[in-house]
């Protein structure tokens, strides 16, 4: 059982140490859309302020601000999986590593509770995702 447990701990390290670098990957590039988006802002409030009063102008100034808030929120979902992800693969290494294998089988519960709810999240930001591209792709 405990060959198990060792076997099963070290494949969880090895996901999770590879799916946070995947979501640091992921955070970059959403903060850099986030980036571009504000900085558009900037230059629509701008125009704005400079007298262009344009209907088009607000309307892109608005639509700028839901993105952003859109990509923000988004943006702090993918953090808490990555911290999630971070803790797991912590306590994966450090049981195998200065635990006595009387732990091990908690531990790998506790990686399975992490696994459960990083899954859970997951499934839910690709339905919200889901449903939105099929709003967006709608023809009237």
């Amino acid at each position: 059982m405990n060959n198990m447990c060792d076997s099963l701990l070290s494949d969880a390290f090895t996901i999770y140490l590879t799916l946070s670098g995947i979501l640091v990957s992921l955070i970059t590039l959403l903060y850099s859309f986030l980036n571009g988006k504000r900085s558009e802002l900037e230059l629509c409030a701008e125009a704005l302020k400079a007298g262009h009063n344009d209907p088009l102008m607000r309307r892109r100034q608005s639509l700028l601000i839901h993105q952003i808030r859109k990509l923000s929120k988004e943006t702090e979902k993918i953090f808490i999986i990555f911290l999630m992800s971070v803790i797991a693969c912590v306590i994966s290494w450090a049981s195998l590593r200065f635990l006595p294998d009387i732990f091990h089988l908690g531990a790998l519960c506790i990686v399975g509770v992490f696994t459960l709810l990083i899954g859970a999240m997951t499934l839910f930001m690709a339905r919200k995702l889901y449903l939105y591209y099929k709003k967006d792709s709608t023809i009237l």
